[in-house]
């Protein structure tokens, strides 16, 4: 696993360009193994697997702002609902100016989460999620450690 890990990075680290958020997320989350297993989903151009446009509207609550969706260029969403609860977002927009919109609409998504997780007495569980600006790209940690999480976010977009 750390193999794999160390080769990721360097493969990341090599690679001219701006990196794609599904690798940013992975290295991310790979790199603590005590994070449980969980799936990745990925929405913009360039995968082969995206997730379609109507499960981005359901996760950021777009129904009242379809439009934004095309202000996303690259979204990588990590999560788990085995043993704890944990979810990494991280997406890029094509304007840095539209990363308030972003951000706002991240933490709807945590209120959202943080609700229906109490109500299926959960509670605890996103009460320390955070959301993150940096330069076009909004971050969302719903993580044990979103510190460390949010820095490894950083660390990998160069």
């Amino acid at each position: 696993m750390i193999l794999l890990f160390v080769a990721l990075l360097l493969c990341l680290s090599s690679c001219g360009g701006r990196a794609r958020l599904y690798d940013v997320v992975l290295s991310a989350t790979a790199a603590d193994e005590t994070l449980p297993a969980g799936s990745i989903l990925c929405y913009g151009r360039g995968y082969d697997t995206a997730a379609d446009a109507g499960f981005l509207d359901d996760y950021l609550g777009l129904a009242g702002y379809p439009a934004f969706r095309d202000k996303i260029e690259d979204f990588a969403l990590y999560s788990s609902l085995s043993g704890d609860f944990c979810e990494l977002c991280v997406m890029r927009l094509y304007r840095a100016s539209d990363t308030q919109d972003g951000a706002l609409f991240f933490k709807r998504r945590a209120a959202a989460a943080k609700r229906a997780l109490n109500t299926a007495g959960l509670s605890g569980y996103a009460e320390n999620a955070a959301v993150v600006t940096c330069g076009n790209v909004v971050i969302l940690s719903m993580m044990p450690d979103n510190e460390e999480v949010i820095r490894r976010v950083r660390k990998a977009l160069g």
